[in-house]
C-alpha cells in the first residue's frame, strides 16, 4: 500500500490539475476571441451553481474520498506537481523596421524590395503568437526560446501586443556578430522563472578573434519550486556557408560540451535544457560526441551527460507529427533540436521532463500548405523578396517539465 500512495497522489492530483488547466484554456480562448459572457441574474446564477457538476453529491463524495487518500500520503506528498512548458521556435527573420547602426538590416526595412513595414511586422507577430498558443493548447509557456530575432523592440511587439500578453513576459535578446543582425532570444514568464544569470557565448577562433555568427545565449534561473534550471539557446551557422560553416558548427558543439560539462561538475544535479536551430540533423553525427541518442540512453550503451530528444525520436511519435520541423527541397529535416541533461529524465526527482510532451507542434491549418500529404508544409513569410504572408518556414518544438 505504501509504495502505491505516491502513484495514487499523482493520479488524483493530475485530475484536479487537468480540470484547472481546461478552465484556464477556456478563459484564454474567450479572451482571445473577444467574447463577453451574457448577463446572468442572481436567480439564474444560483441555479447554475446548483446544477454544476461540482455540486453534484456523487462528485462531492468522490472528491472527499480522494482527499482522504491524499492525506494518507503524508504531508510531503501534498504539493501537486506543476507543469513548466518550454517552446523553441525559429521565427524566420522577425526584424523591426528601424535602420540599425550595428548591422546590415537593409533587407528588412519599409524601403527595401521586401517592403518590410510595421503592419507586416505586427501581422507576423500576431501569427507567431497564435502558432505558439495553439502549440501549447492555449496554455501560457514559461519559456519561449526564439531564433532569427533582430531586437528587443521586435520581441516586445510579440510579447506584449499579441495573444502572448497574458503572460508576464520579460525579454532577453542576444547580440553577436551576425552581419544581418539575426539573433537568438528568450521570452520568459517572470511569474514562473526567476532569472539569476545571463551570458552570451561568442565563438572565438583565437582569444582576440570572433567568428562572425550568432552568439549562444545562456540563461540560468529558478522555477517556482526554487529548483535551478539552465537554458541554452542556439542558432548554428547555416549550411550554405560550406566547409567553413561546418567547422564553425563543430566548434560550437565542442563549446556546448565544455560548458555543459562544467555546469554539471559544479552541480551534478543541475537541470540543463539546450534548444535551437542547429542546421544539422541527428543523422549528421555532429552532436554524437556530446549527447547520447534517446535509444542509446534507454539501452545504457552511452554514458554521455546530455541526451538528444529531437522529435520525433520514436516510431510512435511518427504517427502524430511530421518527420521534421523544417521542409526543404522536398524533404523534412530535424534541424530544430532539443537536448536535456540526464538529471531531467530521472523518474524519482523533480523537475523532470515529461517525455510524452516532447513534440513538433503543428500550427492551425491556415498556416500550412496542403501538400505534401499528409502534413503539408509551413507557410513562410517570404520567398525571396516575395511576400507570402505566413508566420515562419519552421515548426515549433514543445516540451514540458514537471516540478
Amino acid at each position: 500500500m505504501g509504495a502505491s500512495l505516491p502513484f495514487l497522489f499523482e493520479m488524483t492530483s493530475s485530475i484536479f490539475l487537468d480540470f484547472a488547466e481546461r478552465m484556464k484554456r477556456k478563459a484564454l480562448r474567450v479572451r482571445s476571441e473577444g467574447s463577453i459572457p451574457p448577463y446572468v441574474t442572481e436567480a439564474e446564477s444560483r441555479k447554475q451553481h446548483r446544477d454544476s457538476p461540482l455540486c453534484n453529491s456523487r462528485f462531492v463524495r468522490f472528491r472527499g474520498l480522494m482527499l482522504f487518500f491524499l492525506l494518507l500520503c503524508g504531508s510531503h506528498h501534498l504539493v501537486a506537481q506543476q507543469r513548466f512548458t518550454i517552446v523553441s521556435y525559429n521565427v524566420e527573420n522577425l526584424f523591426d523596421t528601424i535602420p540599425s547602426t550595428r548591422w546590415d538590416d537593409r533587407e528588412y526595412l519599409p524601403t527595401a524590395r521586401k517592403g518590410w513595414t510595421a503592419e507586416r511586422m505586427k501581422r507576423k507577430c500576431h501569427q507567431l503568437a497564435e502558432v505558439i498558443s495553439h502549440a501549447t493548447a492555449w496554455d501560457i509557456p514559461a519559456l519561449i526560446a526564439l531564433q532569427e530575432v533582430e531586437s528587443v523592440e521586435a520581441l516586445e511587439q510579440l510579447a506584449h501586443h499579441t495573444l502572448l500578453r497574458g503572460g508576464n513576459y520579460k525579454t532577453i535578446c542576444a547580440t553577436g556578430s551576425d552581419r544581418r543582425g539575426s539573433h537568438v532570444a528568450l521570452l520568459y514568464d517572470a511569474d514562473r522563472f526567476a532569472v539569476e544569470q545571463t551570458e552570451e557565448w561568442p565563438l572565438r577562433i583565437t582569444p582576440d578573434s570572433i567568428y562572425p555568427t550568432r552568439n549562444l545565449l545562456f540563461v540560468s534561473g529558478r522555477l517556482p519550486s526554487a529548483a535551478p534550471l539552465s537554458l541554452i539557446v542556439c542558432h548554428l551557422p547555416s549550411r550554405r556557408g560550406g566547409a567553413t560553416a561546418e567547422t564553425a558548427r563543430a566548434a560550437l558543439i565542442e563549446m556546448l560540451r565544455t560548458r555543459t560539462d562544467s555546469l554539471l561538475r559544479a552541480n551534478p544535479e543541475q537541470s540543463i535544457v539546450v534548444v535551437g536551430d542547429f542546421n544539422a540533423t541527428p543523422e549528421d553525427g555532429l552532436t554524437d560526441s556530446w549527447a547520447a541518442s534517446y535509444h542509446a540512453y534507454l539501452s545504457q550503451s552511452d554514458s554521455l551527460a546530455m541526451v538528444d530528444l529531437t522529435p520525433p525520436f520514436t516510431d510512435e511519435q511518427l504517427k502524430t507529427m511530421p518527420p521534421g520541423s523544417y521542409y526543404y527541397r522536398g524533404y523534412w529535416e530535424r534541424i530544430d533540436r532539443l537536448f536535456v541533461s540526464r538529471t531531467l529524465l530521472a523518474e524519482t526527482r523533480y523537475p523532470r521532463l515529461e517525455l510524452e510532451t516532447v513534440r513538433i507542434a503543428l500550427p492551425p491549418q491556415k498556416y500550412m500548405h496542403e501538400s505534401p500529404a499528409p502534413w503539408g508544409r509551413p507557410r513562410r513569410t517570404y520567398g525571396g523578396d516575395s511576400y507570402l504572408a505566413g508566420p515562419s518556414d519552421h515548426l515549433p518544438l514543445v516540451a514540458t517539465l514537471l516540478y
